[in-house]
C-alpha cells in the first residue's frame, strides 16, 4: 500500500514539478528536456515526449503533452514500455503554488496504456525504486531541479526510508480537484520460469474519477472497465486518507461486481504506517450472485460446459469480513447455494505452501448431487449417475481430475439435518473432511442413512499427477440400512430388502471410475434381517420345477420371496468378489450360494441352491424337504438371466438324489391322498380328452399332460 502511494504520487510530483518550472523556465523545449531529465534522475527510465507540448502561466498554471512513452525498468525483458499515455494534462492555480500548496485543479490521462508485467527473473514493471547507480551519489538522488518542498519526496521515492510524517507533510498540502482517467487500458502479463506463454489479462476501457478536497477529508473513487468483455463497475470510499497513513483505522465502502454478480462491503480498514504487510479490514460482506451461469461463463470463458453453472441458479454469501494480509475469513456467515443454505464461518490462511481454507457449515438440507451442479434431485438415478456411467451401461472411461486436490489444504466440517441424494432422503450427519498436500480424508461419523446409521472413513491421494487418477481406500460399517433403496441407488440393483448390516475394507487405484471399480481390493461382510428377494418367488418356482414347469424364471411385479436371515462374506481381487457361503433361511426356503460378482464389469455368476422348507411354522422354522434345484443367475446385474442349474444338478449326484427323494415323497403322499387309479391316470394322462358334447371322453389319454407332458416339458428344457 505504501509503496504503491509513493509511485503513484512520484509521477504525479514528477508532473506537477515540471509544471512549477514553468515559472522560471519558460520556453517548451527547456521544459520537456528538464521533464525528461528529472524523470530519468528518479527512476531511471525513459521518457519520451513524442507530440505537441502546450503551456499555459496565468491564472492556471498548467502544461499538456501528447504522445508520452515511459519506458520499462532498465535491463528488463519487457514486452513494451511500461505506459504510453496519448495526453497528459496538468493544471494548478498559481495562487496556490505561491502559497506552497499543490492544489490539482486538473490531472487527466487520455488513452493510457499501462503494462504489468514480470519476467522470468521476477522483475516487475510497476516497481518504482531509485536505480542502484540513481543511489551513488547525493546529487542525483537530491530531486535535481524539483522545486524544493518536493526534493525530498522525489529522493525517497522508493518508500525506503520516507517516514508517514513526511508523507502526511507532504499529501497536507494536495487537494484533488478533476483527476481522471479516460478509456484507460491495463495488460497483465506474468512470465513462466519453465518458459510456458506468459499468463495474460486486459482491462479494457477503464475510467476513473478521483477527488479528494482535503488529506482528512474523504477520498472517493469512481469508475468502470470492461473485463473479458463484462463491465465492472466500482465505487470505493475512504471516510480519511490522512488516518490510513497514520496506521490508524478509517471506515471504507466498496461497491463493485462482475456480470451476474455484485459486491458491497461496509467497514473498517487499518493500514500500518510501514510496509510489514499487517493491514486489517473488518466489517459487513456482502456478495450476491444473481445469475450464477452468467458469473462462471465470464470468470471461465474457455470452459467447454457451462450446463455447471445453468444448474446453480442463485448464490449468496453475508458475513463478517475479518481480514489480513495472511488472513481472510467470514464469520457468522450465511451462505445460499443452489437452493440450499448454511449457516457458518469460512476463511482462508496464506502464506503457506498452499492456502489452507477452514470452515465449520451446517446445512438444513445438503444435496452433494446439486451443489456439484447436477440435476435437481427429482432426475432418475440413471440421469443423476449418467457421470459415472458410460453409453454402454458399464463404468465411465471418463479420466477423473484431482488436480484441484493439491491446490488448497483444508480442515471442513460439515453437519446438516437431511442429506437428499436423488430421491432419497438421509436424516441428520456429520462429516469431517481434511485436505493436505493433496491427501484427503472424510470421517462420517455417524450418518443416517437410509433408516440405520453408517461410519466411514475415506481416504483420496492422486497418483502423483492430475493425469494419473488417484488411490483410495474406503473403510466403513452400516447397521439396520433399508437394503432396497441403498442398493438401488449405489448400484441399480434392486433385488434384496430388509435390514442391511455391512462392513467393508476396500482400497483402488485408477484414472477413471471403470478402472477404479476394476480395480478393486478388499474384503465386505454382509448380512439382512427380516427382508425378501424380490421379484421372485422361490418356493413357488421350486414347486413349479417339481410338476415339470422350468420356464417360470421370469421376475414377476410384486412377487418375492421372504427370509428371516441372509449372509454371506467376499473377498474382493482386481473387481471381482468372490463369495463361497451365502445362507438364506426363510419360512419356506433355505438356499446356500457362492460365485463371483464382477463389480468392474458390472457381471454376476452365481449358483443359488433353494430348498424348500416342509412346514410354514416360524420364520425360518421347520427342516427342509431335500427337493431342490439349484439356480444359475449370469449376466449384468441390472438383468441378470436366472435359470435352473440342470447340468449343475446332473454333476452333483449327492443333490440329484435329494431332488429324487423329494420327488418320491410327493408321489407317496399323492398315494395317501388319492386312489391308484386316479394317481396314474393323472401320471400317464392326466385325464380324459373332452368330447365334442364338453364331457370327458374315457380312453384318450391327453400326450400334453401327464408324465408325457412332464418329460416333454423337462427335453425342452435341455
Amino acid at each position: 500500500m505504501r509503496i504503491l502511494g509513493y509511485t503513484l504520487l512520484t509521477l504525479i510530483c514528477l508532473l506537477i514539478g515540471a509544471v512549477t518550472f514553468l515559472v522560471v523556465a519558460a520556453p517548451v523545449d527547456l521544459v520537456r528536456s528538464q521533464l525528461v531529465a528529472a524523470v530519468e534522475r528518479s527512476t531511471g527510465r525513459t521518457l519520451e515526449i513524442r507530440g505537441e507540448t502546450s503551456l499555459s502561466f496565468f491564472p492556471v498554471l498548467g502544461v499538456s503533452v501528447e504522445d508520452v512513452v515511459l519506458s520499462a525498468p532498465p535491463g528488463m525483458n519487457a514486452s513494451g514500455p511500461f505506459a504510453e499515455i496519448a495526453q497528459v494534462t496538468v493544471a494548478m492555480p498559481v495562487r496556490a503554488l505561491l502559497q506552497q500548496r499543490v492544489d490539482v485543479e486538473q490531472f487527466i490521462l487520455d488513452r493510457p496504456v499501462i503494462r504489468l508485467e514480470t519476467d522470468r527473473a521476477g522483475r516487475t514493471s510497476y516497481d518504482f525504486s531509485s536505480p542502484a547507480k540513481a543511489e551513488s551519489t547525493t546529487d542525483q538522488t537530491s530531486g535535481g531541479d524539483l522545486p524544493s518542498e518536493l526534493q525530498d519526496f522525489a529522493r525517497n521515492s522508493s518508500g525506503s526510508t520516507q517516514s508517514s510524517s513526511d508523507l502526511r507533510g507532504l499529501l497536507q498540502r494536495v487537494t484533488l480537484g478533476d483527476v481522471r482517467i479516460n478509456q484507460g487500458t491495463v495488460i497483465y502479463s506474468a512470465a513462466s520460469a519453465g518458459g510456458a506463454a506468459p499468463k495474460l489479462e486486459r482491462i479494457d476501457d477503464l475510467s476513473v474519477v478521483i477527488q479528494m478536497s482535503a488529506l482528512d477529508a474523504p477520498l472517493e473513487i469512481d469508475g468502470s472497465a470492461r473485463v473479458r468483455n463484462g463491465a465492472v463497475p466500482f465505487y470505493l470510499r475512504v471516510a480519511s486518507l490522512g488516518a490510513l497513513i497514520d496506521g490508524l483505522a478509517t471506515t471504507a465502502e466498496l461497491k463493485t461486481g462482475v456480470p451476474g454478480t455484485t459486491v458491497a462491503f461496509d467497514g473498517k480498514v487499518t493500514v500500518p504506517p510501514t510496509d510489514t504487510g499487517a493491514w486489517n479490514v473488518d466489517g459487513a460482506l456482502d456478495i450476491t450472485a444473481a445469475e450464477t451461469s452468467r458469473t462462471m461463463a465470464w470468470a471461465q470463458p474457455d470452459s467447454a460446459d457451462q450446463n455447471t453453472s445453468s444448474a446453480l441458479g442463485k448464490a449468496s454469501a453475508r458475513g463478517t469480513l475479518k481480514a489480513s494480509a495472511k488472513r481472510i475469513k467470514l464469520e457468522a456467515a450465511t451462505f445460499a447455494l443452489a437452493d440450499q443454505s448454511a449457516r457458518g464461518s469460512l476463511g482462508v490462511t496464506l502464506g503457506g505452501k498452499r492456502p489452507m481454507v477452514e470452515g465449520v457449515l451446517a446445512f438444513g438440507t445438503l444435496d452433494p448431487t446439486r451443489l456439484l451442479g447436477g440435476k435437481p434431485t427429482a432426475a432418475s438415478g440413471a440421469e443423476a449417475s449418467a457421470s459415472e456411467t458410460a453409453s454402454d451401461g458399464q463404468w465411465s472411461d471418463a479420466p477423473i481430475d484431482v488436480s484441484s486436490l493439491t491446490a488448497v489444504d483444508a480442515r471442513v466440517a460439515i453437519t446438516a439435518e437431511k442429506i437428499r441424494y436423488e430421491k432419497y432422503d438421509l436424516g441428520p450427519s456429520r462429516l469431517r473432511a481434511s485436505l493436505a498436500a493433496g491427501r484427503l480424508q472424510i470421517d462420517a461419523a455417524p450418518v443416517s442413512l437410509f433408516g440405520g446409521s453408517a461410519t466411514a472413513q475415506i481416504v483420496v491421494i492422486p497418483n502423483g499427477s492430475s493425469s494419473a487418477g488417484l488411490a483410495f481406500a474406503l473403510a466403513g460399517k452400516a447397521e439396520n440400512i433399508s437394503a432396497l433403496p441403498i442398493l438401488k441407488a449405489a448400484a441399480d440393483f434392486d433385488y434384496l430388502s430388509g435390514a442391511m448390516q455391512t462392513q467393508v475394507d476396500l482400497r483402488s487405484r485408477g484414472r477413471s471410475m471403470r478402472a477404479l471399480m476394476q480395480g478393486l481390493q478388499g474384503t465386505a461382510r454382509f448380512a439382512f434381517a427380516d427382508g425378501a428377494v424380490e421379484g421372485y418367488n422361490v418356493a413357488k418356482i421350486l414347486r413349479g420345477v417339481q410338476q415339470g414347469q422350468f420356464s417360470d424364471f421370469d421376475r414377476v411385479e410384486g412377487a418375492k420371496t421372504d427370509f428371516s436371515a441372509l449372509s454371506g462374506s467376499a473377498r474382493i481381487t482386481q473387481g471381482v468378489a468372490q463369495n463361497e457361503d451365502l445362507s438364506l433361511i426363510g419360512p419356506l426356503v433355505r438356499a446356500s450360494g457362492r460365485g463371483k460378482v464382477d463389480i468392474g464389469r458390472k457381471q454376476l455368476d452365481y449358483r443359488l441352491s433353494p430348498q424348500l422348507v416342509a412346514t410354514l411354522e416360524g420364520q425360518g422354522g421347520g427342516a427342509a424337504s431335500g427337493f431342490g434345484v439349484p439356480i444359475s443367475i449370469k449376466g449384468p446385474w441390472s438383468s441378470p438371466a436366472i435359470a435352473p442349474d440342470l447340468d449343475g444338478l446332473l454333476n452333483d449326484p449327492t443333490a440329484a438324489a435329494k431332488t429324487i427323494e423329494g420327488a418320491v415323497r410327493n408321489v407317496r403322499s399323492a398315494i395317501k391322498s388319492k386312489k391308484v387309479g386316479d394317481l396314474v391316470e393323472s401320471v400317464l394322462g392326466g385325464g380324459q380328452n373332452a368330447g365334442q358334447n364338453g364331457t370327458k371322453q374315457p380312453g384318450n389319454r391327453d400326450a400334453e399332460n401327464g408324465l408325457g407332458g412332464l418329460l416333454g416339458d423337462f427335453l425342452k428344457q435341455q
